[in-house]
This record gives C-alpha cells, sequence and structure tokens, in this order.
C-alpha cells in the first residue's frame, strides 16, 4: 500500500535542492543542530564548520530527499570531499519559506 501521509511540499529534485542550498548560504540563515555544535566541538570525526561549508557549497546531491516521519520533512544528503579531501555528507534540511538551512548532521 503506498504511503498517503500528507505532506506540506513535495521535495525539491536534487539540482534544485542543491541550488536553493547555494542561494541560502549566500542569502539566507544557516543553522548547525546542537549535534552538529557538539561535534565539531569535540573535534569528534575532526569535522569543522567550514569543512561542513565546503562540501555544501561544492558536494552534490546524488538521490532523491527522504522523508523524515517524525520531524514531518524532507532532509536532503549533500556528499563531497571536505577541506582536507575526506568524504564527507552533509544531511540538511531545506526551510524554503524562511529561506533557512538547518544542518541536522555531517559524518
Amino acid at each position: 500500500m503506498p504511503d498517503e501521509t500528507p505532506r506540506a511540499n513535495p521535495p525539491l529534485s536534487p539540482d534544485d535542492a542543491k541550488r536553493q542550498i547555494e542561494r541560502t548560504l549566500l542569502d539566507g540563515e544557516t543553522i548547525f543542530s546542537k549535534h552538529v555544535h557538539d561535534d565539531v566541538a569535540s573535534g569528534r570525526h575532526g569535522t569543522t564548520y567550514q569543512d561542513i561549508l565546503y562540501v555544501l557549497h561544492h558536494g552534490d546531491i546524488l538521490r532523491d530527499a527522504e522523508w523524515d516521519e517524525r520531524h514531518e520533512n524532507w532532509k536532503y544528503k549533500v556528499e563531497g570531499r571536505d577541506l582536507e579531501d575526506e568524504d564527507l555528507r552533509v544531511i540538511t534540511i531545506i526551510i524554503e519559506e524562511h529561506f533557512r538551512i538547518f544542518i541536522v548532521t555531517a559524518y
């Protein structure tokens, strides 16, 4: 049986999501989750805010968005190489109506 959960907005295509992230990084608001703040502060994974922003600017979205039932939003995975040329994936939520992106996690 198909999922019939009502969703406020359909997901963006990977290309449209990437363009929206880039525009938001330039002119909008970027918010990091407590989880990301804790990981960066502790040095976990060796990831910095600059690494995350670099991947958001230069990485790719290779898959369609995933629906998060718990938080009722679409999540996008941006994949790329960080400033030390290490693989990094950044999970983000695009909040179009407020011109924001919310960084859920990076690994």
